[in-house]
């Protein structure tokens, strides 16, 4: 006796026959849609596993609505912890079985082509990792529908929710813990000009300065890249009434600024001038910089995003605020 094999994938309709089902109960039992029991659902997928069966995606999603696809919009990758968290969080989008359409954007053009593109092919929601993103910009994205989330910040006034440190506590605990080392001079190297990270951060920062009776930092602008941090920290240091420790926006600017003190200088760290970053990228760690910073607890904060997205657009937007901590190296 012979039996026929079958040329091509196995359908849906396969499985329906060999399970004793109809073809859109297959679907439905697929995409956890009601109108299938559990033991029928536990058949059909136990068939579909023996035969070799994949689902069709898009199939799924008209019964579901759902196309288990989320956008991630991304910007400055050179930045180490932004990367680390993207593919902390690309790691943990795929663990719950979303496919991810990823867009780089380095402007607002670019973000308002990766909304249309998000549009196009109906995203269930879109993450948005930028350290910084205009209002006006980010309100391109209140025309996706889905549910919208900022990861490391949050826009007031924008229909969306957020996932982020607290910047401002943050920026206190550096201040508190340089002047519980004696210093009295300070400098800040701020990020891109009107970022509400960098803006929080300033804020905590000078509130501690002025709860203790100290004049404000002296500022100067690094916009997030370590040769601006570099070139920041030459002009704060370069006098003769130097700051005696810098706090830096986040640690590629103090990992200039370090290299520029000691390099360009001729200054020690810490024991000419303390410098402090905030992030606690990997990099922060390595014995060449051993960097004092504040860490962000970025699976806590990804674990949270991902449960935000699940939940989906039938919640208000909330913002979920994780405490920061002080992580302290050789730096301060």
């Amino acid at each position: 006796m012979t039996t026929d094999k079958r040329e091509g994938p196995v359908t849906s309709r396969d499985v329906a026959r060999a399970a004793g089902v109809s073809q859109s109960a297959v679907s439905r039992a697929f995409a956890r849609a009601p109108g299938v029991s559990e033991p029928t659902r536990a058949r059909i997928l136990e068939v579909a596993a023996r035969l070799g069966y994949q689902p069709n995606a898009l199939a799924s999603g008209l019964i579901t609505r759902k196309s288990g696809m989320v956008g991630v919009v991304l910007s400055q990758l050179t930045n180490p912890f932004l990367a680390e968290a993207t593919q902390c969080l690309l790691d943990a989008l795929r663990g719950s079985g979303l496919q991810v359409l990823a867009f780089s954007a380095g402007n607002g053009r670019d973000l308002e082509a990766a909304t249309s593109e998000f549009g196009r092919y109906r995203v269930d929601g879109c993450f948005v990792i930028s350290p910084h993103l205009p209002r006006d910009t980010a309100r391109m994205y209140d025309r996706l529908g889905p549910t919208v989330i900022l990861f490391n910040r949050k826009v007031p006034g924008l229909d969306a929710s957020a996932v982020c440190v607290d910047n401002i506590s943050g920026g206190r605990l550096v201040a508190d813990h340089l002047i519980g080392r004696g210093h009295r001079r300070f400098g800040y190297v701020h990020g891109i000009p009107g970022a509400a990270t960098d803006s929080d951060r300033f804020e905590g920062f000078c509130k501690a300065l002025a709860d203790a009776g100290i004049p404000p930092p002296v500022e100067a602008d690094g916009a997030y890249g370590y040769e601006d941090g570099a070139n920041a920290a030459h002009r704060l240091l370069a006098g003769d009434d130097r700051p005696t420790a810098l706090f830096c926006a986040d640690d590629v600017m103090a990992m200039g600024a370090m290299d520029a003190a000691r390099h360009a200088l001729g200054l020690r760290v810490p024991e000419d001038v303390a410098i402090m970053g905030f992030d606690d990228a990997t990099s922060a760690s390595w014995p060449s910089y051993d960097l004092s910073t504040v860490r962000q607890p970025t699976g806590a904060m990804v674990t949270a995003a991902v449960e935000m997205m699940a939940a989906g657009t039938g919640q208000r937007p909330t913002t979920r605020t994780f405490p920061s901590e002080l992580v302290i190296r050789g730096s301060a």
